[in-house]
């Protein structure tokens, strides 16, 4: 005899235990289900009144809903009450790795020694983006728990490390967020009596005390570099500026093209038979000139080409 889950006969979408008794609603949100942790539901108040409408949902199978992420994880990625060890399995798997440049080991002497490493984002298989604790929390790898890092009380003393003049650079980063990183090739550290140095291809960053990876050119922000062009006069290239057009390349090379509909103006479409294009050779600019292929014209306004106006389109003498 094939044995049949009970469902609700109010909503027989959802199994009986999942409806009865109804959960409740004080605030708007996700949170897991009391009775079974690999269901969640959603309170969402529609008018602003106070009243909410009760939206269920299950995980996939072998997940539990984790309040803290607003998620469905692997259960040993949950708080309590959802939250549960990792199980020990044949197969040496690795769920959740620390994401590079968000992780920092600490050496805790208090209330007992221990070195522990904590990140403030996570890669997990299964996963397509990476996660991330609730604000004030880092994911302890050696937990495999969201938990709030260690005091600077708990810790023991660190060496104290500053950058040596004259090994120092600046670097104005732009992606992907803007800041400003100085970076010293040797570094003096208190009880040390000579210099030291990070590992080939790092250098010590000032703001984190660590050694770091440089930023790519491609990360840097870019300072506009004005190249110029016999005939057409100065061009300026930046990242943010690869198309560059002026005033003489403009009058030279582009045409404007008024256009209506049905009888009343609705503005101007400049497009170009030329346009220039800068490029990175080494640490320097340079620029040459590109032509669409035949039949279009170049718009800087839209940034590729495009077919000219048709007669219909344009306004009339």
């Amino acid at each position: 005899m094939i044995k049949l889950t009970p469902f609700s006969l109010a909503d027989p979408r959802y199994p009986d235990y999942i409806v009865d008794p109804r959960v409740t609603c004080t605030k708007e949100g996700s949170f897991h289900h009391p009775r079974n942790c690999s269901w969640y539901y959603r309170c969402v108040d529609r008018m602003k009144i106070g009243y909410f409408w009760t939206y269920h949902f299950e995980c996939e199978p072998g997940t539990v809903f984790a309040d803290e992420l607003d998620q469905c994880v692997h259960p040993f990625l949950a708080a309590p009450p959802c939250g549960s060890p990792p199980t020990t399995t044949t197969t040496e798997v690795v769920p959740c790795t620390g994401v590079e440049g968000t992780c920092k080991t600490y050496d805790i002497c208090r209330p007992q020694r221990a070195k522990k490493t904590f990140c403030a984002e996570i890669r997990c298989n299964l996963r397509t983006s990476n996660l991330r604790c609730p604000a004030g929390m880092q994911f302890d790898m050696s937990s495999e728990q969201c938990a709030f890092p260690p005091k600077e009380s708990d810790l023991c003393n660190v060496f104290e490390c500053v950058g040596v003049p004259g090994t120092c650079t600046t670097y104005k980063v732009c992606r992907p967020t803007a800041s400003e990183r100085v970076l010293c090739g040797k570094m003096q550290c208190s009880g040390h009596s000579t210099p030291l140095t990070c590992s080939p291809g790092k250098k010590f960053d000032v703001a984190t005390r660590q050694c770091m990876t440089p930023p790519s050119e491609n990360e840097l922000c870019a300072v506009d570099t004005s190249i110029t062009i016999v005939e057409e006069g100065q061009l300026k290239c930046s990242y943010d500026n690869l198309y560059p057009i002026n005033d003489f390349t403009s009058r030279l090379h582009c045409k404007s093209f008024s256009l209506c509909d049905a009888g009343t103006f609705r503005g101007e479409k400049k497009l170009c038979e030329t346009y220039y294009e800068c490029y990175r050779a080494g640490s320097e600019w340079r620029v040459r000139s590109l032509s669409c292929v035949a039949g279009l014209l170049y718009s800087h306004a839209e940034g590729k080409c495009v077919a000219p106006p048709t007669a219909a389109e344009l306004c009339r003498s």
